[in-house]
Order: structure tokens, then sequence, then C-alpha cells
């Protein structure tokens, strides 16, 4: 509080006087998933509060997102108004401290919050580090896990305090937004006061698969964002582990696994009596005309006994996923993309990779690569000059079924040119899913 040294003293003025409390560290520039650790004093219309109307809260009985542009009615009003334990979503033009006065959430009761069915937008309601052991779930309808923002990648992170797979951290920061999923009808938030001796927070636990139990992390990547959250596998301990996926936000990238009703998945492990080899997952994105890609970062846990393939059910393209940096395709220009993909992990052949009966036919079109591979395989045929430098790429990573299988080459360089008449190599390489690399070179005679 200021006081104006021209005033001098002064009684029988009226004032309130409250703590006011600021973030952490600057909202970043772009999105954030925040709340705000107290009742402000005055107007509590996030706009006011935030300092910008780029905003919006989710909504558990529409399944969508509210804004304040949704209108100024006192319903709308009301259910975006700033208070302990709402959570939102926060676009800033640029880095920025926020700082609101109010009153805090009571320390020394339970904070209780009703909350809808399914996702809801919550936050930390105090400001302190709050360990997610403090939010009693299950009991209340709530279920033991909850996702954060990452802002600088645009993903969503695993916060929970029982054993799981990827978990980032066991604690909700302050300020921080949170997504919590209700499973039965008048569910209630309830969450115990961070006590004095909480400074130290558990470590996350890693779940337990079994000897033979296996998870892999599916990345998919577009423009700088990314979803780093989803998991696929099989455990050999106990029943199957499943984890909901929360509600995506526009400008990034989501990716999740369906299941048999339809549901949406972040993790999707699964018993080893299952014996469904194959995950069924969807990459999405409302970026525009750019490059999304999906990748398996470490596939060190899946055995090396098992094949590893990625298909595109949009395209019929299949790659062996193991010996695969990424795979990629391109958004629409306008609009929401949805790519459907298939992970498969099957049991592999123990026969070697080998090439043969390969030959080059000259046809009316150009020229016919002909070659018999032992097993499935990725395959490359690449046209080379006599200096043994690249022409033309006739396929690229293409996958080959065990037998003969046929490429034709139309006797263009790779600028769309047609080539000269002269003496060319044709070289045939196959990579295998375990890594086994083979190749054959052939020469061709182009005739004009």
């Amino acid at each position: 509080m200021t006081v104006n040294e021209a005033v001098g003293n002064a009684t029988g003025i009226d004032f309130t006087a409250a703590p006011v409390f600021t973030t952490p560290q600057p909202l970043p520039d772009g999105l954030s998933m925040v709340g705000v650790p107290c009742t402000p004093l005055g107007d509590d219309a996030p706009a006011t509060v935030f300092g910008t109307d780029q905003l919006c809260r989710w909504s558990p009985s529409i399944s969508d997102y509210v804004s304040p542009t949704a209108g100024d009615d006192a319903v709308t009003r009301s259910f975006l108004s700033v208070a302990p334990g709402k959570g939102y979503f926060v676009r800033m033009d640029g880095e920025q401290d926020v700082s609101v006065a109010g009153v805090p959430a009571a320390t020394d009761t339970t904070f209780l919050m009703p909350l809808g069915v399914n996702w809801n937008l919550v936050a930390n309601p105090f400001n302190a580090v709050l360990p997610f052991a403090n939010i009693l779930a299950d009991a209340s309808g709530v279920l033991p896990y909850g996702f954060v923002y990452q802002s600088d990648s645009g993903t969503y992170l695993l916060v929970t305090d029982e054993p799981g797979i990827n978990v980032a951290r066991t604690s909700v920061n302050p300020w921080e937004g949170l997504w919590l999923r209700a499973t039965q009808l008048d569910a209630t938030l309830s969450i115990q006061p961070v006590g004095p001796l909480q400074d130290q927070m558990a470590e996350p636990q890693q779940l337990d698969l079994g000897a033979e139990g296996w998870a892999l992390a599916l990345v998919a990547r577009v423009a700088g964002r990314a979803d780093l959250s989803s998991v696929a596998g099989v455990t050999a301990a106990g029943s199957g582990y499943r984890i909901d996926n929360p509600p995506t936000v526009a400008g990034t990238v989501d990716l999740y696994f369906v299941d048999e009703q339809g549901n949406r998945l972040a993790h999707d492990v699964r018993t080893a009596a299952a014996g469904d080899p194959c995950w069924d997952f969807v990459v999405s994105t409302d970026i525009p005309d750019s490059e999304v890609t999906v990748s398996l970062p470490d596939v060190s846990e899946v055995p090396r006994g098992l094949v590893i393939m990625l298909t595109d059910l949009d395209t019929s393209r299949t790659t062996y996923a193991r010996t695969m940096p990424c795979y990629a395709f391109r958004s629409n220009s306008e609009g929401l993309t949805e790519r459907h993909l298939r992970l498969s992990v099957m049991p592999r052949q123990d026969q070697g990779l080998v090439i043969s009966a390969a030959s080059v036919q000259p046809t009316q079109s150009g020229l016919t690569v002909t070659y018999s591979v032992s097993k499935p395989c990725s395959v490359t045929v690449q046209v080379l000059n006599i200096a043994g430098r690249l022409v033309s790429t006739v396929c690229a990573d293409e996958v080959a079924g065990a037998g003969t299988n046929v490429q034709t080459w139309t006797l263009r360089s790779d600028t769309g040119r047609l080539v000269p008449a002269g003496r060319y190599l044709v070289c045939v390489e196959a990579v295998a899913e375990d890594g086994q690399r083979v190749r054959s070179i052939l020469p061709a005679n182009v005739v004009r």
C-alpha cells in the first residue's frame, strides 16, 4: 500500500488489505495452462486478472471450451470467474508476469470443489507445490492421475503418485493447471492443504511390467509442437494399464490410441494374455500445411524377436519401425488433419535376409527391376551413374514382401528430365526389421 505524503496523518478511512500473489516466473509467450491461488479482490473476470481475453476454460457439461466471447450472461460470467481450483488456457503475446491481490484458499481445512463427469480443467488452489498424494482421488470419484501442460513443447505431462510409465512428476506447481477426470456424477475434488513438512516431493515410481513386459513411447511432432505422452506396451505382471487421453487444445498435435469402444487413450498397455499385437492410433493437428512426424525414440525395451511395423491406414503404406528415423506426412492446408495409423508388434522369422534373382530388363516405359527377398523387409532402389552419383530414387523404404518384387524406372532423373543414353548402375538395398542390411548392384544400359 502506498500513502500519499501530502495527506499526512489521517483517521477514519476504511480500506481492505490483501496479499498480492505473483506467478513464480513470467507466463511465457504463447499458451499456458494456469490457475490463480486466490479469490481476487474486485473484478474477478479472467480477462482482467490475466490482462488478455485470449483464454478459455473447459466445460465438462458440453465437452468443449468456453471463452469470454461465448457471451456476457450471468452463467458464463460465473463459470469463467477466477477462483482457487479453476484452470484456464491463457495465450500471452510476449512473456508477462501476472499479479493478483486476493484472499488465498484456506490452509486449515480440505479444499473442496464439485467436478463434472469426464475431464475437468482444474488448478492447484494453493500458492505452494502440491503433492499429488494430497489430491484424494478414487474415493472422491476422481482417477488417480492427471496431466499438466508444458508450454515450450505443447505436450501434456503425466502427474501421479502411483506407479506408472513416463511419469513426469508427483506434484503440481503453484499457479499450474491440471487435467483431472471424474468417473461419476457429483464427484468432488478434495485436496488436503500443503503441510510444512512437504518440501520433499516423492520420486516418480516405475510400473512393474514383469520380465516379459515392455513399453514403447510414440511421439508426434509438428511445427515445434509435440505430444510426448503416448505409450503402448505389454505387461506380464497383473492387469492391463490404460490411461485416458485428455482433451487437446488449439495449435498443437495430439496422438491417442483408440480402444474397442472408441475411447481415446494416452497409455494402452495390455496383458500378455490378450494376444492382440496391434494398436490403432490417431495423430491429429490443426496446424496447417506442415510436416507431421511420428517416431519411436526408444525401442530397446521391445524384445529383439518381435517385429515392429507402422502402417498408415489412410495410405496403406507400411514401414519397419525399428529402423525408421520417423514416419512423416503433411497436414492439410486448412482445417483439422487426422491420420489413422496402426502399430504392430509381432514375432519375426529367424531366417537371414537375402536378395536373389535380381535383374534389369528394358520395357516400353523404361527399365523393370525384378528381385526376390527371403523375408519381408524395407527396400530402396536407386539408379546411379557410372561414377556412382545418384541419378534417380525409384523407391525409398518401401515394404517388400517375401518373394518376387518389381519396380519400374521411367528413365527420368530426380529432377524429372529424361537421362541420356549410356551405362548406369541399379542399386537394390534391403533392410530387415532387425537392422540386417543387404545390397545388390546391377548394370543397366539406356539406349536412345
